[in-house]
């Protein structure tokens, strides 16, 4: 199996990670800040590690003689729920440019170099040596990559048009209506984490996935997408973001229509502060007193921003015409505002996870994923 970090993110513009897994016959998993690195419709590509995996895909490295790890630290949220056997009777091999960036936790050889460098180097001993791949594993691979897109086809139990929608809905109309050479700017709330879990969004394209909340504060993912924007003006930039999160930001927006910096914001709209209200209900005994969420916070329009195209989603029925309505917008050049009114029950994560049964709740981002820039992981 291979794992792709943030430091292989602009050393894959060849494809040289792809082909040295199709050389391997191994399966592709990605850290968060590693995702884009590597399109996710390639058909080795099974989505994310750790706390974001979905546990089809992360069976697969109970079975596997090697992890090969390609620019990243291994940090607590990049290996949760990993079997005790890697790095004990199963090898984890780390390449990072930065020798301060390997994890001493896991055994196995290191590799200190640049990840581009030494896959292409790989890649073509593997293929003078005639390396022939082990079909079993391959089928193995496919197997479960059938598996994760079959579960994600699977539709709600109803399709009232009047029923709130669901997050993976939202996102399903994101692919479908925003180009693939669209970049998602993420946080890190209880709800917009969907858009970590592989295939409820897939990146069509290098580079389109963006998660600077990984180490940052609230609302910064949202301030984050103008600066996505001006580096990529000919990309569709999306945020992605909760309105505890876009609160911290919103007061900024008529920054991005001064700068024309035109962005499609997706605002998730449960109240407030869905996690902490989450872990404050599920306290032995429950935290009271702290409303950490509020009904009345839900219907509350922003104010008004000249520019700026703001439109609410009740109901799945307004779902897909409203986001249209909004991209068009965006696509002539202005800001938009969507805000989707979403159930707060609607989340990716068991209630021992959101609870606090992981090494990251409540403080993710005391917690350093990998760094983003080039070569360092």
């Amino acid at each position: 199996m291979l794992l792709v970090g943030g430091g292989s993110r602009h050393v894959n513009t060849d494809g040289g990670i792809e082909r040295l897994a199709e050389t391997l016959g191994a399966g592709i998993l990605s850290t968060a800040s590693g995702r884009g690195t590597v399109p996710e419709e390639h058909h080795l590509f099974l989505g994310l590690s750790g706390l974001y995996a979905n546990s089809t895909a992360t069976s697969l490295l109970e079975e596997c003689d090697c992890l090969i790890s390609l620019g990243s630290r291994l940090e607590e949220t990049a290996v949760f729920g990993w079997p005790g056997s890697m790095g004990v009777s199963t090898p984890v091999v780390q390449v990072n440019i930065d020798a301060a960036g390997l994890s001493t936790e896991f055994a196995g050889p290191c590799a200190v170099g640049d990840v581009g460098a030494i896959v292409d180097t790989w890649s073509r001993s593997l293929t003078d040596r005639g390396r022939k791949r082990d079909s079993a594993w391959s089928h193995r691979i496919d197997r479960v990559k059938k598996i994760l897109l079959e579960e994600s086809s699977n539709k709600p139990g109803t399709t009232a048009g009047d029923r709130p929608p669901l997050v993976t809905e939202l996102l399903t109309e994101v692919e479908r209506t925003v180009p693939a050479s669209r970049v998602l700017v993420q946080e890190n709330g209880l709800q917009d984490m969907w858009s970590y879990f592989y295939p409820a969004y897939v990146c069509s394209e290098r580079g389109g996935s963006i998660v600077p909340s990984e180490q940052t504060s609230l609302g910064f993912g949202a301030a984050a997408a103008l600066g996505v924007k001006a580096a990529h003006p000919d990309r569709p930039v999306v945020a992605l973001v909760g309105d505890g999160a876009f609160a911290m930001f919103a007061a900024d927006l008529p920054s991005a229509v001064d700068a024309e910096l035109p962005v499609l914001y997706l605002v998730l709209r449960n109240g407030g502060y869905g996690w902490l209200r989450s872990q404050a209900e599920e306290m032995v005994p429950p935290i009271s007193g702290v409303p950490f969420t509020r009904e009345e916070r839900v219907r509350t329009e922003w104010a008004q921003v000249p520019g700026v195209y703001q439109a609410f989603v009740r109901t799945f029925a307004e779902l897909g015409p409203t986001l249209r309505t909004a991209w068009e917008y965006v696509d002539n050049g202005g800001t938009a505002v969507l805000n989707v009114v979403v159930d707060p029950s609607d989340t990716p994560l068991s209630e021992s996870e959101v609870s606090g049964d992981f090494p990251t709740t409540g403080c993710r981002a005391q917690h350093g994923e990998e760094d983003m820039g080039h070569g360092i992981g």
